[in-house]
C-alpha cells in the first residue's frame, strides 16, 4: 500500500467536548500532560474535524437538550479551535432540533407551522444560506457541508420522508430531492468550491445504496460526494462494506467518505457518579441485531478495527474516515438526551453517556493506546 496522500482525511467529530468541559472533563496526553482536545488529536494524525449543528436544541423554557447542546455558538466555538490548528472542517446540518437518523426525522420547533413542501424548501435554502454566511463572515473555511444527517428514509418528516413501495422502491423521493437540491444550491451560492455530502447508514446493504443512488442520479441532485455511517455491529462486516463501496465506485462514480465510525474499547460495565450502570448503546448494538462481530469488544480489537477499515477504504479510494465522538468521556451530568428532549423526539432511554467505551480516551480522559493507531495509518497503513 502507498503512503498516506495529504488528501486522505483522517477525522473526528467531537461535537459534545464543549459541553463535556464546561461539565469538568479534561484530555491527557501520554506524557501525563493536560492539553487541549484537538490538539491532541492532530498531534496523533488527525487532520479533519466534522461539526454537527442543530436549531434551537433547548426546551421552552431554555434547558439543555444535552448531547453536545450543539447551537450555532458551539459550532462556531469549535469551528475556530478547528481553524487555529489548520483542520479540515465538515458542517452536518441535521435540520432538526436534535438527533435525526434513520428512526426519526424530527421537524424544528419553529418550523412547525410549515403546510408545504414548497415553503419547507424556501426554509431550508433561507437556513442553509444564513448559517453558512455566519461561518464565512467568521472567516472560516469550510471544506464540507452535510444536506441532513442518516437520511436513508429521508429528512424533516413527514414532508420528505420516504416510504417503502413493494418491498424496496422509495416512494416520496421527488420531495426529498426537492429539499436537497435547496440545501445544496445555498451552499454553493456561499461557498462555491464546497463539497456536498449526502449522509447514509446501513452500510452493509448494498442493494439498499443502489436503490438509493439510483434514485439520486433519477431526480438530478447535484451532490458532491456519498458519506456513509460504518458501525459493525449495526451495519454488517466488512465484506458486505466492501460490496456497497465497489458498487457505488463501479457503477456510480461517486466520491465517498465514512463520515461516522468507532469501535468498542472494553467489554467491562461502565457506572456513573451514582454507581447507576450507564446504558451503553453497544449493548443494543450488540444484543438487538444478528450482526456477529469478528473483533473483541478491547483495546486491542478497536485497533484492529480502525487499522483493517482505514485498509479497505485506501483500497477503493474513499476520501477519508471521521472517527464519531472520540472523547465523549463519563463526567457528571452528561447524557445522550435531557428529558425534555426525549419528550421532543418522542425517544425515552436512561439518562447518561451511551458512548463512554467507544471512545479514545479513559474514563478519567487519559488517551488510550489506541489513539496511536493513527500514526500507523500516517505511515501508509502498514503495522510497525
Amino acid at each position: 500500500m502507498s503512503m498516506l496522500n495529504e488528501e486522505f482525511k483522517i477525522g473526528f467529530d467531537a461535537s459534545s467536548v464543549v459541553e463535556l468541559e464546561s461539565l469538568g472533563a479534561s484530555f491527557i496526553d501520554f506524557d501525563g500532560q493536560q492539553k487541549e482536545l484537538f490538539s491532541i488529536l492532530k498531534k496523533y494524525g488527525f487532520n479533519a474535524t466534522r461539526i454537527r449543528l442543530w436549531l434551537n436544541p433547548y426546551s421552552e423554557d431554555n434547558e439543555p437538550y444535552l448531547g453536545g447542546t450543539n447551537d450555532i455558538a458551539k459550532a462556531l466555538l469549535l469551528a475556530k479551535r478547528a481553524k487555529e490548528l489548520g483542520l479540515s472542517i465538515m458542517l452536518d446540518l441535521h435540520y432538526s432540533d436534535f438527533w435525526v437518523d434513520p428512526g426519526k426525522q424530527t421537524l424544528p420547533k419553529r418550523w412547525s407551522n410549515i403546510s408545504s413542501l414548497a415553503e419547507l424548501g424556501l426554509k431550508v435554502e433561507e437556513y442553509t444560506y444564513e448559517t453558512l454566511k455566519i461561518f464565512k463572515e467568521k472567516q472560516i473555511d469550510l471544506e464540507y457541508v452535510q444536506i441532513g444527517n442518516e437520511i436513508t428514509n429521508g429528512m424533516l418528516w413527514p414532508f420528505a420522508k420516504l416510504e417503502k413501495n413493494n418491498g424496496d422502491l422509495l416512494d416520496n423521493f421527488s420531495s426529498l430531492a426537492t429539499i436537497l437540491i435547496k440545501g445544496i444550491q445555498a451552499s454553493k451560492k456561499v461557498y462555491p468550491l464546497i463539497k456536498t455530502i449526502i449522509h447514509l447508514e446501513n452500510s452493509g446493504n448494498t442493494s439498499l445504496y443502489d436503490n438509493y443512488l439510483g434514485h439520486l442520479e433519477k431526480y438530478h441532485v447535484p451532490y458532491d460526494i456519498l458519506g456513509f455511517s460504518y458501525y459493525p455491529y449495526w451495519h454488517s462486516n466488512l465484506k458486505d462494506l466492501e460490496k456497497t463501496i465497489s458498487l457505488i465506485r463501479n457503477k456510480y462514480h461517486k466520491e465517498m467518505m465514512v463520515v461516522e465510525y468507532s469501535f468498542v474499547n472494553s467489554h467491562k460495565k461502565i457506572f456513573d457518579q451514582e454507581n447507576k450502570e450507564l446504558p451503553l448503546i453497544i449493548v443494543e448494538g450488540k444484543h438487538k441485531e444478528t450482526n456477529e462481530v469478528p473483533y473483541e469488544y478491547s483495546l486491542a480489537g478497536q485497533k484492529q478495527f480502525i487499522f483493517d477499515l482505514y485498509n479497505l477504504l485506501r483500497k477503493y479510494h474513499v476520501s477519508g474516515f471521521y472517527y464519531w465522538e472520540p472523547a465523549w468521556v463519563n463526567v457528571k451530568g452528561t447524557s445522550w438526551a435531557s428529558i425534555k428532549a426525549m419528550d421532543y423526539i418522542h425517544e425515552y432511554k436512561d439518562f447518561g453517556n451511551e458512548w463512554a467505551n467507544q471512545g479514545l480516551f479513559s474514563e478519567g480522559g487519559l488517551a488510550l493506546d489506541s489513539l496511536k493507531i493513527f500514526q500507523t495509518l500516517l505511515k501508509g497503513g502498514k503495522k510497525e
